[in-house]
């Protein structure tokens, strides 16, 4: 018997983005959607490793390389960008997506205290129905809890507030924090909870409770100058009190009382109308002393679209953004901030994709969004609407329910296009509300997001670092001559 090692066979990754740079010493860099890994490389390199991974040979000649063959092949295997012959990525994926081991999942509450909200915004999708979170249906989230955290094998909880402004029941939040802290503390399980919130009721009483409450991270919206983001993010109520009141200066005083003590990711939501004013708020935040990286301040553009055909104000899908503007500022926002030393290069946050098991936390069988009145959901943008629900707290679960029956049961994998895609590891499928509710444009919109603009923010990216590891050298005094 013949017992002498036989060659490995090697093939490209289906999943690799091959991205030209176009500056900074031009070459360019492989991104591996199905590892997350990305290598950059100089022009010479680029060239022979781009004829390697187009090569039409039934199996990858490293030889192409030269006399680089052995690191830059070992950097190509280990980046996942070449894989053994026999191995098929898409069946592993799956495998992934379909594993059971929920012991490996941590409990993932979004609970809306209320949908009521003090802001009348022109794009809010939500606040249909009214009211703040009853005591009993407190003692009903605590017994949900305590249950899931009483079966055992879970290896954190979070929640994130949500609203409406959940504020306005802010002694919800600190009596249901106090006792999920408790909870956590006994079973020795990390807790962390996120604060989505206008800012606008943001005060010292509060920014003093955060740590209390086990809030390290809040999400806070501004969108534009002072008369843009009054328009656009108006107070409620009777006009005479508009008039005196400025949504704009009590949000950036509720930004003034946690900034420094908590992380703060400042969505700035644009449409047309004021794209290019987003751009003068980085002047004030400047002035403000609030793009010190030491802050955890990270402001962010985000596109106003219709999320659900549900906005309450006078919004229309006429107003969005065409995408190449958007995707044009958005890169040009990342620059700026880049240039400021802000953590931007590599990050999520700021549009750099990472590899997922699963497209959201409504397929997870302990991800849950629970809404004042104690109705179950599992999609955020359905929490809103009654025939979403998949039944309530303190009822026995209907096994028979077909909403949750949808959730449960949707696999992104039988998708014939997106099983073709060379970005379904970062995207798988996109969302599922949009497949189940037909939602055409989105979805297209999705993918045009992953074919088209994705790539160019991941060679953003690339440039940054590029850019950040000069100045590095530069101020090291170890450039090369």
């Amino acid at each position: 018997m013949d017992c002498r090692h036989q060659p490995t066979h090697w093939k490209p990754s289906k999943y690799n983005w091959i991205l030209p740079i176009d500056a900074m010493g031009g070459g360019g860099a492989i991104y591996n959607a199905y590892t997350g890994a990305c290598l950059d490389f100089g022009e010479n390199d680029f060239r022979r490793i781009k004829a390697l991974l187009n090569s039409t040979q039934d199996t990858i000649d490293f030889h192409l390389l030269g006399d680089s063959a052995i690191p830059l092949g070992g950097a190509l295997i280990a980046g996942g960008m070449v894989v053994e012959y026999g191995f098929d990525e898409l069946a592993d994926l799956e495998k992934r997506i379909n594993s059971k081991k929920i012991d490996e999942f941590p409990l993932v509450l979004t609970i809306t205290p209320t949908f009521s909200c003090n802001l009348g915004c022109s794009y809010c999708f939500v606040g249909k129905k009214k009211g703040l979170m009853s005591r009993k249906t407190e003692h009903e989230v605590i017994s949900f809890v305590k249950s899931h955290l009483d079966s055992g094998n879970i290896p954190a909880f979070s929640v994130d507030w949500f609203g409406g402004e959940p504020l306005l029941a802010r002694r919800s939040i600190g009596r249901l924090s106090s006792t999920f802290i408790e909870l956590c503390a006994e079973k020795a399980i990390p807790y962390r909870a996120h604060l989505i919130t206008n800012g606008t009721l943001l005060d010292t009483e509060i920014a003093d409770q955060l740590e209390s409450w086990g809030i390290d991270r809040i999400q806070i919206t501004l969108d534009g100058k002072r008369s843009t983001h009054d328009a656009r993010r108006p107070w409620k109520g009777p006009s005479h009190n508009i008039i005196a009141k400025s949504s704009f200066d009590d949000t950036l005083s509720g930004i003034e009382h946690v900034i420094g003590r908590v992380a703060i990711r400042l969505r700035i939501n644009v449409d047309r109308n004021n794209l290019e004013e987003a751009f003068s708020l980085l002047h004030m935040f400047d002035q403000r002393g609030w793009l010190s990286p030491d802050l955890q301040f990270y402001p962010y553009l985000s596109m106003v679209t219709d999320f659900t055909n549900a906005a309450t104000g006078k919004w229309s899908l006429s107003e969005a953004c065409f995408p190449d503007e958007f995707y044009r500022a958005y890169q040009k926002w990342l620059d700026l901030l880049n240039t400021r030393g802000l953590s931007v290069a590599g990050e999520r946050l700021y549009g750099f994709p990472q590899p997922i098991t699963t497209a959201c936390g409504a397929f997870s069988e302990r991800g849950w969004i629970i809404s004042f009145d104690g109705q179950l959901h599992k999609c955020g943008l359905d929490s809103d609407t009654d025939n979403r629900s998949i039944g309530f707290l303190g009822k026995e679960k209907d096994q028979s329910n077909s909403n949750a029956l949808y959730w449960s049961n949707y696999n992104p994998a039988t998708n014939s296009e997106c099983r073709q895609c060379r970005a379904f590891p970062v995207c798988l499928g996109g969302c599922a509300r949009d497949r189940r509710d037909n939602r055409d444009k989105a979805m297209l919109d999705n993918c045009e997001f992953h074919h088209k603009y994705e790539p160019l923010i991941v060679a953003q990216h690339i440039r940054m670092r590029r850019e950040n590891n000069l100045k590095a050298r530069i101020g090291s005094g170890k450039t090369n001559q």
